[in-house]
């Protein structure tokens, strides 16, 4: 049985029209997309990067044990951007798979400066000012 999975939603739901089709659960790619067969099987959407900038994605592709923070090219959180029309011009690489831009080292790094701020720390500790709500809320007023 072959389960299909919508391609990644881009801005106001638009799909341009080279990318139609789906992508199946074993990430061969249906319809007219243009895109080689399983580009996609390395891709695991999660949400939406930024303020609706695009997709945000785990790319399998590149192994946890890798990932080297220091080193961009070694992430595992990509996004694709929802103005990029020709994805296999910006994002198909030699390998045959759809590598996006990165976002993030790994999802833990992501969940860790989203929910518990680890760069108020980093910040504290670069700048020597502790961020604190009152320190958001007078920086607003300047």
């Amino acid at each position: 049985m072959t389960m299909t999975v919508p391609l990644p939603a881009l801005a106001n739901d638009r799909q341009p029209q080279k990318h139609g089709g789906s992508v199946e659960a074993d990430g061969n790619s249906t319809g007219n997309s243009g895109l080689p067969e399983g580009c996609f099987r390395n891709l695991i959407p999660i949400g939406d990067w930024g303020a609706g900038w695009g997709p945000l994605c785990i790319d399998l592709s590149r192994p946890e044990e890798n990932i080297d923070p220091d080193n961009e090219f070694t992430w595992s959180l990509v996004w694709f951007d929802h103005e990029e029309f020709d994805w296999d011009k910006m994002y198909l690489c030699d390998d045959g798979l759809l590598h996006g831009k990165e976002a993030a080292p790994d999802l833990k790094a992501y969940l860790e400066i989203y929910f518990y701020g680890s760069l108020e720390a980093k910040f504290e500790r670069e700048e020597g000012v502790k961020p604190t709500y009152q320190w958001y809320l007078d920086t607003l007023k300047r």
